[in-house]
Formats: structure tokens, C-alpha cells, sequence
């Protein structure tokens, strides 16, 4: 039987914590009401779902950087513990897990004469501090001699 996967994501600058005029969901001209859309449209697709007997599944995606009343929010409205991905997708973590181990490193995208100081990095900003890793604060990449 084949199943209905809706994926989604609200603009995250008015949640995120690395935005220092985040406006939260109900700020004046917020666009994290977006989510409420999401919800919204999940519930119609949930209830034909039902009525014709095909499962549906959801995933989401957000910053993980949030106030924790906006993350407990998103967790009331989806009906889910907020993880940084949700959904209800069988064995969605294994797969998960298994990609995160198969993923590519930063030195296979660089060109020649550049060297990662690290095999991987998180979300970049324009915060010069997203820039760096480690205990160092090591710039991800440097120029080979």
C-alpha cells in the first residue's frame, strides 16, 4: 500500500537563537506563523488520509537553536517531542543515523591546495563564531603549502 510523506520547514530567522531580532511566532511581521499553515495543512491531509485508508507521514525540520518555549510549542502543535527533525516516519532515526556515517567529508569539496582542519561542520552562519570548531576555535580550512 503506498503512503503520503508531507515534508515541511517554517522559516526559521524568527525562532533562531542566532538571530538577535528574532520576532518569535506572534512578533508583527513574524514569519513563523508559517508553521501554523503547516499545521494546518497536515491535519486536512491527516483526516483524507484516514478516510481513504492510506497511512501518511510527516517530517519537519527547524533550528535546533530556539527559545524552549517556541520548541515546547512545536511539540504541542505536531503532537511529538520536539528532536531536531520530527516526523512520524517508521525508523526514522536509523535512517538518519546511517546517513550522518556516510556522509562525505569537508576535504572531499575542497580544490587543491586547501586542507580541512576538521571532517565536518555544523550549520554556517554570517557569525564568524559558526566559523570555527574546536577547543582552538580553528578556522575549517587553511591553504596547503
Amino acid at each position: 500500500m503506498n503512503s503520503f510523506i508531507v515534508e515541511g520547514g517554517s522559516p526559521r530567522a524568527d525562532l533562531s537563537l542566532v538571530n538577535w531580532r528574532r520576532r518569535g511566532f506572534h512578533g508583527i511581521g513574524s514569519s513563523a506563523p508559517l508553521f501554523f499553515e503547516y499545521v494546518r495543512v497536515l491535519e486536512y491531509l491527516q483526516s483524507v488520509s484516514a478516510v481513504n485508508g492510506r497511512p501518511l507521514h510527516f517530517l519537519f525540520e527547524n533550528t535546533a537553536a530556539m527559545e524552549r518555549h517556541n520548541r515546547e510549542q512545536i511539540s504541542r502543535q505536531l503532537l511529538y517531542s520536539t528532536l531536531l527533525t520530527l516526523g512520524n516516519i517508521p525508523n526514522m532515526n536509523q535512517v538518519a543515523t546511517a546517513a550522518i556515517h556516510e556522509a562525505p567529508t569537508l576535504q572531499e569539496y575542497l580544490k587543491p591546495y586547501h586542507k580541512a582542519t576538521v571532517s565536518t561542520l555544523p550549520t554556517l552562519t554570517t557569525s564568524s563564531a559558526s566559523q570555527r570548531k574546536g577547543q582552538q576555535g580553528m578556522p575549517p580550512l587553511c591553504k596547503s603549502k
